[in-house]
């Protein structure tokens, strides 16, 4: 069992934990999901003559060289010797797993990426490329606006608002960090996409038919924290499906779930009567449903 720190929230493990803290706490990731870092010995080298356990290589020829200099060319040679791992495609012999492993990655087939317009039959070897092609081809103008949010919070909460008035909802797709002080985070139209089929399809699909378009859609938001502040660039114009005809894709609102959960569990009354009497009087509830 995990618990967040920030918001108490209960988790089965570890991994749930972090995607959680991706998501709702990124700015936080480091604080709530600390970075496990190996104890001093696992993975180091070793003295042959005293035993002293050293990180790199160059730290024990140094130490050898200075505190057992009448051993220096039998230890060296000792501590040089290393066994080989057979790459079993080529042939070639690599020093640790962890090289096999990015070894192999060159024998693995290159998939292009092809990503089809909505709009006509072009395919397109990235989302820029695309964009530039709903441009030029289809005359459709791709608009973008900038905000500025002092928190995270300010951002969720101009976010929720944006998904409320235009019927779309965009999903975390992931977090770019490259230090402390500059993050990246990525969402995208919930619609984009392509369906994949999954188990033994004994399910049917829903009657609404799959979230996914079977294509690009480019409206996102970009958001970046740098120097304590997020800088969010949101692209609004969605291509692939109308908004207006959206509603039966799109999911409630966390504090709208948690609205009817609560109606629900402190109710006595059976389960579709209650939730009647939410489509009657929540009105902005029964529009999503």
């Amino acid at each position: 069992m995990a618990q967040c720190a920030e918001c108490k929230l209960n988790f089965s493990n570890k991994s749930n934990l972090k995607v959680h803290v991706k998501r709702i706490h990124p700015d936080k990731l480091d604080q709530l999901c600390p970075r496990k870092r190996k104890p001093f010995g696992s993975g180091a080298v070793e003295c042959k003559e005293c035993g002293n356990k050293f990180t790199r290589h160059g730290n024990l020829r140094s130490h050898i060289k200075q505190k057992h200099s009448d051993k220096c060319e039998e230890l060296l040679a000792r501590s040089n010797t290393k066994e080989f791992i057979l790459c079993e495609e080529c042939g070639n012999q690599l020093h640790s797993l962890g090289l096999l492993k990015k070894h192999k990655e060159s024998h693995k087939i290159k998939t292009i990426i092809q990503i089809k317009c909505l709009l006509c039959n072009y395919v397109g070897g990235s989302r820029d490329i695309l964009i530039a092609h709903y441009n030029n081809v289809h005359n459709f103008k791709i608009e973008n606006e900038t905000h500025e949010f002092d928190s995270f919070e300010a951002f969720q909460s101009w976010k929720s608002k944006m998904e409320s008035e235009t019927f779309s909802s965009f999903i975390h797709k992931r977090t770019n960090r490259k230090n402390q002080a500059a993050v990246k985070i990525e969402y995208y139209c919930h619609r984009s996409g392509y369906f994949k089929a999954r188990g033994a399809n004994i399910r049917h699909l829903k009657t609404q038919g799959s979230n996914k378009i079977n294509g690009y859609c480019p409206a996102n938001v970009k958001v970046v924290l740098k120097n304590g502040r997020y800088f969010a660039n949101y692209c609004k114009t969605h291509v692939g499906h109308k908004l207006e005809e959206d509603v039966s894709h799109i999911f409630l609102m966390k504090t709208e779930r948690d609205q009817i959960a609560t109606i629900i569990i402190g109710s006595n009354v059976p389960l579709q009567i209650t939730l009647n009497e939410i489509h009657f009087k929540d009105v902005s509830i029964e529009q999503k449903r």
